[in-house]
């Protein structure tokens, strides 16, 4: 099988934001679909345009958009029970690698944020400057290896799993981003989900996030018209909810 991903879908163009407004919405419909409340598998997340962590106007508009989350996500805490402290990440709306994010416990936070992190968060991925960024709910990482704190990714042809790997970090805890210097990578094999918790193995949790991410940027490509050369739809390789 050849592969050739349309270079529309490159992080030069894309954004995070439109990316999780088509998976949240998915999530919703899948989750009705098979009976679960949508809570478990959205991510509440926010754009907030205009960012300039020079400005002092900036900040403190953010400040108060982090606080708003923090409370609505503690009030959901609340009526769950969970009795976890609840966190937000601000990151750069576009581009990877980890670069311009950070975690926030309050709208406090961000009014005092050091010098290293305010100079973090003015630049991206090749000195582009970071305009605008979202303000996204922190999921604790509950996976472990070796008693470390832990995450999969999963890698998928179309929508069949083909294994991916576990990053890993000694220095960061369940609510921290691993994604940072420091990180151990692992090879992961599909059969290493195949761990029940009560009856429900971890391949299927996983693995239908992960496909439901992956229709999500099909729904993200059609929007911006990128087009999929060489590539033919194959019925076990499709990807619905249906």
């Amino acid at each position: 099988m050849h592969l050739n991903p349309p270079r529309e879908l490159g992080w030069w163009q894309r954004k995070k934001s439109n990316y999780f407004l088509h998976y949240n919405r998915l999530s919703v419909e899948f989750a009705k679909l098979i009976d679960v409340d949508p809570w478990t598998l959205t991510v509440e997340t926010e754009l907030f345009s205009e960012f300039d962590m020079a400005n002092d106007s900036s900040r403190e508009a953010l400040a108060q958009r982090v606080q708003q989350m923090i409370d609505r996500l503690r009030a959901e805490y609340a009526r769950r029970r969970i009795s976890d402290e609840p966190v937000v990440f601000v990151k750069n709306n576009a581009g990877t690698y980890g670069l311009a994010v950070m975690r926030a416990a309050s709208g406090e936070d961000i009014l005092n944020l050091n010098y290293k992190t305010r100079k973090k968060m003015k630049a991206a991925k090749g000195g582009r400057d970071v305009e605008e960024v979202i303000i996204q709910e922190g999921i604790p990482s509950i996976v472990q290896a070796d008693g470390i704190t832990a995450e999969p990714t999963l890698y998928l042809f179309g929508c069949q799993l083909a294994g991916g790997f576990l990053r890993s970090h000694s220095e960061k805890g369940p609510t921290e981003s691993l994604n940072s210097p420091g990180a151990v990578y692992k090879r992961l094999c599909v059969s290493d989900l195949k761990i029940s918790v009560e009856g429900h193995p971890m391949e299927n949790v996983y693995g239908w996030s992960a496909r439901l991410g992956v229709l999500a940027i099909g729904h993200e490509a059609k929007a911006l018209g990128s087009i999929y050369r060489g590539y033919s739809r194959q019925g076990d390789l499709s990807c619905t909810l249906g």
